[in-house]
């Protein structure tokens, strides 16, 4: 009896050593910026952290994504739809059921952002769409453009 209660005790151990690691090596983490309507497209493809964040730490930022996309490279994607809220109101068709639709201003923006992981699981690139005049943006073009100014 004693062998199992030594191997449930290291078992114990090793738990609480990985999660404390765990812990310890995630608040080292940069922080990504946030997707919202407000934010702009280039600043938040800019200050993106590539090349650190993995699928976990994302996952705990952004929550999960609206969409699981593999990539014309191969790679996976997630997408996060970036949405304006409007209000909610209940209507009635024709035939009497109720129809709830969320109705926007004319003109708001449709955007998205999709996050491109490696074979690893780590974050190399973000890529920013929408129907507007920063459609096709990436993480890795604005940050280059912003070293090549800086250096």
């Amino acid at each position: 009896m004693k062998p199992l209660r030594t191997i449930a005790g290291l078992a114990s151990l090793l738990t609480a050593l990985a999660l404390g690691t765990g812990q310890a090596w995630a608040s080292k983490l940069p922080m990504p910026p946030t997707f919202s309507v407000d934010a702009d497209p280039v600043t938040v493809l800019k200050e993106y952290p590539l090349g650190v964040l993995t699928r976990q730490a994302v996952f705990a930022h952004h929550g999960q994504p609206d969409k699981k996309v593999t990539l014309p490279n191969g790679n996976r994607g997630w997408v996060y739809r970036v949405r304006e809220h409007g209000a909610r109101k209940t209507y009635n068709d024709p035939s009497g059921e109720a129809l709830t639709l969320t109705e926007t201003r004319e003109g708001s923006r449709r955007m998205s952002y999709t996050i491109e992981f490696d074979s690893r699981g780590i974050v190399t690139d973000v890529l920013y769409n929408e129907v507007g005049p920063h459609d096709g943006l990436s993480a890795v073009q604005v940050q280059a453009a912003a070293d090549a100014d800086n250096g």
